[in-house]
């Protein structure tokens, strides 16, 4: 009789265990399935679909810039010859792939490496050089900002025309926030939210015709999302996105190094200084909206903020500044730019100082001219003009040519007005910088002076004579309120 008892016990444990290894095997294959999963949700559309326009030319021209266009256009048959041709060739192009985009919202043009542009912050091997693999994700427009305003003649048109980077809406949705345009703000969180993952992770870029995603995911994407839809709550006394920024916050605590640094992304070991400068930002914001997670989303952003002080700001032959990241020493604009904020958010102006001086003297650009260029790597046949401008290079190597980059300009001038100097000399500059594209009816200004679509040695670069997303957000973040990033 015991026997029998122990041999139905052994019969039944084994059963058990097999029962138990199989679920749980299914409950693996469950969360990896799970972890794959997008939010969701409906988005609500604004101007120029529904409601009012912004009331500011530049926030018009960032409103018309969400969702997708019709890139084809017509045929010509008036013109020049040449042009004729090339202009009727990349319509037929243009037609052709729209036809086998019905069959598979997969196939998409896009950039065959990510540029400098996708991923502010990160290493040029880390973001420059990385092709992307393309995740459809529905066959439906998605309501991003498309990230340029493209000339139909460009070689590029048919490659960009409706490719939106994740952190030129972000940029764009915090815009909107500063400018009290709630119902712009909202529809851009509204499609962010909804295509990020409940991982917290969200693509680096969409296909705003198709919703199809980059398939790469960064950090600095994940904390400008966060940081946006936490101002947003915090300014409209709501709770709106409060899930968006705890799904965002999981994901940047989930990458905090024991360094106190958060690493670059996912299968990554770099750690970017702009990445951390907003992830602080983002989670000391997000402690004072949500009273379950203070605790926790305070003492990472303390442990982000002394891994800084220690690893990342520097004193060496160029002065105080910022590394473009840990053990990597390149000196970009935007991080400067952004640190010099950092630091007088903090008090710390005395600091402050010395990096934005460090900026005048590294990254200045005197005597540039806005040329029309036939050539397909520098090619300009829209915006030109005799003025000479000034500004700044976005990075200080002799690697890159001497760009004029609008954004990190503009981003020097928020930190020029936080730390109380004056910034009439900059906004002169963004004046008659702008004056160049309202001759076409935009306003909105230019990425760059040069078309630039290649890099010497390791500094991959792509900049284009184009109106840009990032640059003109930057540009009402920096007149309008240039504090945006103290938390």
């Amino acid at each position: 009789m015991v026997r029998l008892v122990c041999a139905a016990l052994l019969l039944a444990t084994l059963i058990f265990g097999l029962t138990a290894i199989q679920s749980g095997t299914v409950g693996a294959e469950a969360a990896k399935k799970q972890a794959k999963h997008r939010v969701g949700g409906k988005v609500k559309k604004a101007w120029p679909r529904a409601g009012n326009p912004p009331s500011r030319l530049l926030a018009k021209w960032l409103a018309r810039q969400v969702g997708p266009v019709r890139p084809c256009g017509r045929k010509w048959t008036r013109g020049p010859r040449a042009e004729r041709r090339r202009h009727n060739r990349n319509v037929r192009r243009c037609k052709r792939w729209h036809r086998r985009i019905k069959v598979s919202s997969s196939q998409t043009p896009m950039p065959a490496t990510v540029s400098a542009a996708a991923d502010p912050g990160a290493p040029a091997y880390a973001s420059r050089r990385v092709t992307p693999s393309l995740t459809a994700t529905t066959a439906d427009p998605v309501l991003l900002a498309r990230s340029y305003q493209i000339p139909k003649d460009d070689p590029d048109y048919e490659r960009l025309v409706n490719w939106s980077y994740t952190y030129d809406s972000a940029v764009t949705a915090s815009a909107f926030i500063a400018l009290d345009e709630k119902a712009q703000a909202q529809q851009i969180l509204d499609q962010l939210s909804a295509l990020q993952f409940n991982t917290g992770a969200i693509d680096i870029a969409f296909d705003v015709t198709t919703g199809a995603g980059a398939g790469l995911y960064r950090s600095g994407n994940v904390a400008w999302l966060g940081l946006a839809a936490t101002t947003f709550d915090q300014r409209n006394k709501t709770s709106r996105y409060l899930q968006t920024v705890r799904r965002s916050a999981d994901f940047l605590l989930g990458l905090q190094a024991s360094n106190g640094l958060v690493k670059g992304g996912p299968n990554v070991s770099w750690m970017s200084t702009l990445h951390n400068l907003i992830a602080y930002a983002f989670l000391a914001r997000a402690a004072r909206e949500d009273p379950v997670n203070t605790v926790r989303y305070s003492t990472a952003a303390t442990r982000i903020l002394n891994a800084i002080d220690s690893n990342l700001l520097v004193d060496d032959k160029n002065g105080l500044r910022y590394l473009q990241g840990l053990n990597d020493p390149v000196d970009a604009l935007d991080t400067q730019a952004i640190g010099a904020i950092h630091l007088a958010g903090r008090n710390r102006f005395l600091s402050a100082a010395e990096v934005l001086d460090g900026v005048t003297d590294r990254f200045a650009v005197k005597n540039q001219k806005i040329l029309l260029n036939n050539s397909e790597k520098k090619y300009n046949q829209t915006w030109s003009s005799k003025e000479f401008f000034s500004g700044f290079k976005p990075y200080a190597s002799t690697k890159v040519p001497q760009v004029i980059w609008f954004e990190g300009t503009a981003e020097v001038r928020a930190a020029t007005a936080v730390n109380f100097r004056s910034t009439a000399t900059l906004d002169a500059e963004s004046k008659k910088w702008r004056e160049v594209t309202e001759k076409g009816g935009s306003s909105a200004p230019l990425q760059a002076n040069e078309t630039i679509l290649e890099g010497r040695d390791e500094l991959d670069v792509e900049y284009h004579v184009w109106p840009a997303a990032a640059a003109t957000a930057w540009q009402l973040l920096s007149t309008n309120e240039p504090r945006f990033l103290i938390p």
